[in-house]
């Protein structure tokens, strides 16, 4: 969920599994992004709002398993990336009232090998600008428009459940131009998030960094560690014995290393599966 400029609540719905029925049909929810004001009401420019029997709600159409959202201040666009099925995970920029071709035109095929579609593009739906073969199984989702990450700045960035890195997008002219992996096999990477002052934060659900002054799988809480201006980093471990003196710990060792690290409290939950 995303607000944009005029505080649009901007949120998706995926196809729930009903892979034939929902994402082409604006008279049912699911694999849609859909647009409200911020109290719940329909905007009257919605782009179904005239037509009978749809939810009117909706904003685009044609989605699969929508995972990860950003508002681009700049360009007054909503970017989205998607689950495709097996191979055809997508980025695509939303429009208001455009199809984005799911399940008519994919890149990916059935779980078991099998085609359910022979088109990767179909004349009046839209593209993605960026698609995965094989799947990354996207998650979390941001912009960094920050110079205090100078390796980072004007890219995308998101977590890969299925490969366990941090993945980065250079953007130019809404274009993907450059791919690069961090921080490779440091665990499923379940979130990306920016604070108000535009730092980062990854969420990942299994211990992958230095064990030499981590102590990995020791300490039930979650620890917010910034690497220097790179990125910055959410772990979480799930075995407690004196959660403050292993803090303590921590913080005299982030020190003689002029690392800055912040705490945040609270228990590490239970992880599940991407899919």
């Amino acid at each position: 969920m995303v607000f944009d400029k005029d505080n649009y609540l901007f949120f998706s719905i995926g196809d729930r599994g009903n892979r034939d029925l929902n994402p082409q049909d604006i008279n049912r929810d699911g694999g849609k992004i859909y647009r409200l004001h911020d109290d719940g009401r329909i905007p009257i420019d919605n782009p179904f709002v005239n037509e009978k029997n749809s939810k009117k709600a909706i904003f685009s159409y044609g989605h699969r398993n929508p995972q990860g959202m950003f508002y681009d201040e700049k360009n007054n666009k909503i970017w989205i990336h998607e689950h495709g099925p097996r191979g055809g995970d997508e980025i695509n920029i939303i429009e208001a009232g455009e199809n984005y071709g799911w399940p008519l035109a994919s890149y990916g095929i059935n779980y078991i090998g099998t085609k359910f579609t022979d088109k990767t593009s179909i004349d009046g739906m839209v593209d993605p600008i960026h698609f995965w073969v094989p799947s990354i199984a996207p998650s979390g989702m941001v912009y960094v428009d920050n110079p205090n990450y100078p390796s980072l700045n004007q890219s995308i960035l998101i977590g890969s459940l299925k490969f366990q890195y941090l993945h980065q997008c250079v953007i130019k002219d809404g274009k993907v131009v450059e791919e690069k992996k961090l921080f490779d096999q440091i665990g499923r990477v379940r979130s990306v998030e920016l604070d108000k002052d535009k730092n980062i934060f990854v969420e990942q659900d299994a211990i992958k960094v230095d064990e030499d002054w981590l102590e990995k799988e020791k300490i039930k809480a979650k620890m917010i560690l910034q690497v220097h201006d790179e990125v910055i980093l959410e772990v979480a471990t799930k075995e407690a014995d004196s959660v403050a003196t292993k803090i303590s710990e921590i913080m005299s060792k982030a020190a003689k290393l002029s690392v800055p690290l912040e705490v945040e409290s609270g228990i590490a939950d239970n992880w599940g599966e991407a899919h």
